[in-house]
């Protein structure tokens, strides 16, 4: 039977670190980890919680642990799956949007009477490439190739802790990047990549569970209550 944690409360950190504008989320917590003598995954994995350590940081935790309304850290950072406050468009932008399909109508009916583009433009008060736009027949938009996704920029970092240690898992390697580098690189994204790289060089080697891609209950070792 798996063991369950109870859930302890969270308690805000002695050292008070600032968020810039447009930080990322990451780097706030590796800063405020550094300041608060805490290795950044171990913040990370506490500021997630159970039972998925390794995922995506918790507004409302952060807010917790900082002192700051959860609604103002998402104003003022970015992460990546941060339900942001609803900002609805303006009332023009809105018109605009529920309108063009009605419009569209209405140039493509004017220009069958022999309207030119110019005269469109005017009656209609849109930009030539509106006008185009809408007298366009429908089709799907032109092939394009695909572009080679590059490389993350941790794979040099980690293709380098592998070579000296192969046996290194998944969440030693991402904790390596997050507690000693200032790299951006999430859990999940580092397992693909620590795959895919396996798999590569073992086509004919699958792994058991024993690198899973959420590490569940398993509760950190260190504890910001107790702090």
């Amino acid at each position: 039977m798996t063991a369950r944690y109870p859930e302890q409360p969270l308690r805000q950190l002695p050292i008070d670190v600032r968020p810039a504008a447009g930080e990322r989320a990451e780097s706030y917590i590796r800063r405020l980890a550094r300041a608060n003598h805490l290795p950044p995954s171990y913040l990370h994995c506490y500021l997630a919680g159970p039972p998925h350590w390794q995922g995506r940081v918790q507004p409302q935790r952060l807010a917790a642990l900082t002192g700051r309304p959860a609604r103002i850290l998402q104003q003022t950072l970015t992460a990546r799956g941060w339900p942001r406050p609803a900002q609805p468009p303006s009332g023009r932008l809105r018109r605009r949007h529920a309108d063009k399909p009605a419009l569209y109508a209405r140039i493509r009916a004017a220009a069958s009477e022999g309207t030119s583009k110019t005269q469109l433009a005017a009656r209609f008060r849109v930009g030539h490439s509106t006008i185009t736009k809408a007298l366009q027949a429908p089709g799907p938009p032109p092939w394009k190739p695909p572009v080679k996704k590059q490389p993350p920029a941790y794979s040099a970092h980690i293709d380098a802790l592998l070579q000296a240690a192969p046996d290194l898992t998944s969440k030693q390697l991402w904790e390596h990047l997050v507690d000693h580098t200032d790299l951006k690189a999430s859990y999940e994204t580092v397992h693909q990549y620590h795959r895919t790289r396996r798999d590569q060089e073992h086509p004919h080697h699958h792994s058991g569970n024993g690198d899973c891609l959420m590490i569940t209950e398993t509760k950190p070792a260190h504890s910001v209550s107790a702090i």
